[in-house]
């Protein structure tokens, strides 16, 4: 530092002379004045100068030249005689030789040879026209040459050198360094939108735009061109961007319009579900609303149209239930009756067709919700049920008696017993006719209803005299039907009746008997009467089956056209599904038809639902086969790695399973657990992992709250500086480490917030110590001071004979040693010096004569003192201390030192150790307040040694 440096040389002049004025103030004796300087000799000197070919001739002669020119009176005509001379060599010469400072700078802002200006900056004794003569040097070579050649011995030369080097550096390479800008700013340019960040993008062009304009002057045209034309077409594609976005954002406010109407008719549908009676208008109109919507995106629009679905499902079925249980209520109450009337019947009942309708007769039960009504019809179906047991054990006993009324009944025909064989004839016909209609037949019934066809023949034979007995039926049966006509009943119960009677009639046709003409055409005569009376009756009837015929053909035809219309490639199996089911509700719902058409309508119907039953089977196989094809495919995700693979993969298997035709229930139910166990086995990995992060960062987060609370503990405990300046770089890196590990993010702030706060007490702590130790240390220094001071004073002063050195050395002991080593030494050599002087007369005469020079050396020493720690110096060193002042500053702007008054440490040494000093009380006091500056009062005071 200058001030230092300064100080030490006063110190050490003092010290070697303390009483010697300096040189520059001895008294010379009076040299002779030189002559007056010729005009005549300049003219040939600066001619010799002009003309001279050899260097040293010619600096020989801007020698003698700058000494007479520096002479030459009056000032004014030295200019002149310097610009008259223009040769390059010659001025380079007299601006190296000139022994004058103030002509030779003029020389130098005259240079422009570049060896010439290097000479000057290196050779030249004032520093101000070094400096000068590297302001004016600007070829690569000079200045390198300078670098390496100056040194020490000029600082500011040597850096001047090197900024302009670096400058002529920045500026050879300033076009490249253009170019390469520009080109990054066009490459940059050109990416702007490729990752459709338009706004962002938009942002960053401005930004561009403005570091372009900077450079745009410097830039290539090429590079220009490139520029505009990227920002062009970033412009264009942004201004698409924007209308695109402007547009899909209105899309998107209709779409969210849209979705609330969607939305809104879903709530009012919903509502009219949960209604007790559902309104058909409301539900119209709902549909109505709903169609007049424009779709919305598949993904938005297939939730609202399966929950619509849904809702018009819960009312259809809710409306299909009702419809359901009155109809199951009318078709139970028909079986009831035909039940009914099969018990009541006495004829055998053709089992087959009672079992079918004690199966139609369950279901009806099994869909009605009416209990009552269903133990009622329980209670038919068991009576129905029990007489079919019945029947067939009936029909099962008469089947084995069959062979031996055959052979009775040949006996009888044999014997010519027309009523007993009449009789046995009839019974076998009507065992073989019960056996048939209770499904009993077997090899032995089928032989027996043989051999009674070839015992007709004789039967006849026998019955011929029976005939008058027919007509005697037929003409009660005459008789029944003029009755009928006669008592005019309601249309269709004497439609029944005669058809009853029309049936009794062909039975008597085929008993055999042939009927009198008379008695048919009077049979026949009536019977159209009442058929006629009947017609209304008879064409309702079969005009209401005629719709029915034509109701299950336009079904057929609906059902086949829709199979043959399908892309079964394409299928929308949904739609399929509930064709299907929407299909054969329709087909129970139509009523009877012509016994002629049923038959044939019904397999026409069957062999159609059958095609669409494989179809459906079909597909039912394939999507099943795709589900376990997909648990297959999750279950090899469950160890794969990555992860996050994994998890997406999986995830996007979850969005592909789907269900196109239902199979059974059990084993949907089963599939659809077994995707689920698999795709749970793969995110109950992810869980784990996230688990384990979570533990990580958990630990993470306790190691640095030790950390801290370890820095805390240290901040509080630790009272030495060297233990807790130590404490602290190893909690630095200890931090350091830690940092690198993540902790929670929510606790990273307070945490960090904590880390500084516990480092600030740290730091606090080390400089409360710091201060503590500089308090002890003063103090001790101080006790030091004043020991040292009375042995030096005394021994001064001749009157130190009485002082014991031992005595001197055990209270020196006393006071205790310093932490600083080389400080102790130098007290110690203090004190072995002092004690000397009170033995050594020569040594206190020293000790005298420094007196003074100490004294000086510590009022500068207080002054800087003052200075370093703001405190105010006496008015009477105002002028000193503003030099020192402007030289600290000149000192840190010559050689860049970031302090050059440096620490109070060595200004307090060299106070403590520049004695003996005279006793001054206002120095005294000066010191006091600086020390109560750099100690803590707690410090200070303390009397306990360092």
């Amino acid at each position: 530092m200058l001030l230092k440096r300064f100080l030490k040389r006063r110190k050490t002049d003092a010290t070697a002379h303390p009483r010697t004025p300096p040189a520059s103030l001895e008294r010379e004796p009076a040299e002779t004045p030189p002559p007056p300087v010729e005009p005549g000799d300049l003219d040939r000197l600066a001619a010799t100068l002009v003309s001279a070919t050899a260097a040293s001739e010619r600096d020989a002669a801007a020698t003698r030249y700058g000494e007479l020119l520096a002479r030459l009176q009056p000032a004014t005509e030295r200019a002149p005689r310097l610009a008259a001379i223009t040769a390059p060599e010659a001025l380079a010469s007299l601006a190296r030789r000139c022994p004058d400072p103030a002509l030779r700078l003029s020389l130098i802002a005259r240079l422009d040879a570049p060896e010439a200006l290097a000479e000057c900056a290196l050779e030249d004794p004032v520093a101000a026209n070094r400096r000068a003569a590297i302001e004016r040097l600007e070829r690569r070579e000079a200045l390198e040459r300078v670098v390496r050649e100056i040194g020490k011995r000029d600082k500011v030369v040597h850096r001047r050198a090197r900024e302009k080097l670096r400058l002529i550096a920045e500026r050879e390479a300033e076009p490249q360094r253009i170019r390469e800008q520009c080109s990054g700013l066009c490459e940059r340019a050109e990416r702007l939108g490729r990752l459709g960040n338009w706004t962002q993008d938009r942002a960053l062009l401005d930004h561009l735009d403005q570091q372009w304009g900077e450079l745009e002057t410097r830039a290539e045209p090429e590079l220009r061109e490139r520029y505009q034309q990227a920002r062009a077409r970033f412009i264009a594609a942004f201004e698409t961007a924007s209308s695109a976005a402007a547009r899909e954002q209105a899309e998107q406010q209709d779409q969210a319009a849209r979705a609330a109407t969607y939305q809104a008719l879903l709530t009012r549908l919903e509502t009219l579900a949960d209604a007790t009676a559902p309104e058909a208008a409301e539900l119209s109109r709902i549909e109505q609303e709903w169609s007049a919507l424009d779709p919305l995106p598949e993904t938005e629009q297939a939730p609202l149209e399966a929950r619509r679905r849904a809702l018009a499902s819960r009312i259809a079925d809710r409306g299909s239930r009702e419809r359901a249980q009155a109809q199951a209520r009318t078709q139970l109450a028909e079986h009831q009756a035909r039940i009914g009337e099969l018990l009541d019947s006495p004829k055998p009942l053709v089992c087959h067709r009672a079992e079918r309708l004690l199966e139609r007769t369950r279901d009806c039960c099994a869909t009605l919700d009416d209990e009552p009504v269903r133990a009622a019809c329980g209670t038919l179906v068991d009576r129905l049920a029990a007489r079919i047991r019945t029947q067939r054990r009936n029909a099962e006993q008469r089947r084995d008696q069959l062979g031996g009324k055959l052979a009775e009944l040949e006996q009888r025909l044999e014997a010519g017993e027309l009523r007993k064989a009449d009789a046995l004839f009839q019974s076998l016909q009507a065992g073989l006719e019960l056996v048939e209609t209770s499904g009993c037949a077997n090899a032995d019934s089928v032989r027996a209803a043989e051999r009674l066809r070839q015992l007709a023949p004789q039967l006849r034979e026998l019955q011929q005299w029976r005939r008058w007995s027919a007509d005697q039926h037929r003409e009660a049966l005459c008789t029944e039907i003029a009755a009928l006509e006669a008592e005019a009943p309601a249309l269709e119960q004497a439609a029944e009746q005669l058809q009853s009677l029309q049936q009794r009639w062909k039975e008597l046709d085929r008993s055999g008997a042939r009927a009198d003409e008379t008695l048919r055409a009077r049979f026949q005569e009536t019977a159209t009467r009442i058929r006629e009376r009947c017609r209304p009756h008879l064409e309702a009837q079969a005009a209401e089956r005629a719709a029915n015929r034509a109701a299950c053909e336009r079904l057929c035809d609906q059902l086949e056209a829709f199979i043959e219309g399908v892309d079964w490639e394409q299928a929308d199996w949904k739609q399929v599904v509930q064709t299907r089911a929407d299909t054969r509700r329709a087909w129970a719902a139509i009523g009877p038809v012509e016994a002629r058409h049923r038959h044939v309508l019904e397999r026409r119907f069957h062999r159609a639902l059958k095609r669409l039953e494989r179809r459906l089977e079909s597909e039912r196989k394939r999507n099943f086969a795709f589900k376990r094809a997909l648990i297959a495919e999750v279950e090899t995700l469950v160890e794969h790695q990555p992860l996050e693979e994994a998890l997406e993969r999986t995830k996007a298997l979850q969005r592909d399973w789907h269900t196109t035709v239902a199979a059974r229930q059990k084993d949907e139910n089963r599939i659809w657990r077994e995707f689920r166990a698999a795709c749970d086995a793969v995110f109950a990995r992810r869980a784990a992992l996230q688990k384990a992060q979570f533990a990580e960062l958990e630990d993470n987060l306790a190691r640095r709250e030790a950390l801290c609370t370890e820095a805390e503990q240290s901040a509080a405990d630790e009272t030495t500086p060297e233990r807790l300046d130590a404490r602290l770089g190893e909690l630095d890196a200890r931090w350091r480490e830690l940092q690198s590990l993540a902790v929670p993010r929510q606790a990273a702030g307070a945490l960090k917030a904590r880390w500084q706060a516990a480092r600030e007490r740290l730091l606090q702590a080390r400089q409360h110590a710091r201060d503590r130790e500089r308090g002890r240390t003063i103090a001790l220094l101080e006790r030091q001071e004043m020991l040292c001071a009375r042995i030096e004073l005394a021994a001064i002063a001749e009157h130190g004979q009485g002082l014991d050195r031992a005595a001197i050395e055990a209270e020196w002991t006393a006071l205790g040693a310093l932490h600083d080593q080389a400080l102790q030494t130098a007290m110690d050599a203090r004190l072995q010096r002092a004690c000397e002087a009170l033995a050594d007369a020569a040594t206190a005469q020293t000790l005298a004569a420094e007196l003074d020079a100490h004294g000086e050396q510590r009022q500068q020493l207080c002054l800087q003192l003052e200075i370093l720690t703001g405190i105010d110096s006496p008015p009477a060193y105002s002028q000193q201390r503003l030099a020192y002042q402007v030289a600290r500053l000149a000192e840190r702007m010559g050689d860049g030192e970031s302090d050059p008054l440096g620490g109070t440490t060595e200004l307090l040494r060299d106070w403590y150790l520049s004695a003996p000093a005279p006793a001054d009380a206002a120095l005294a006091a000066r010191f006091a307040r600086v020390v109560a500056a750099l100690t803590p009062e707690s410090a200070h005071d303390t009397g306990t040694p360092a």
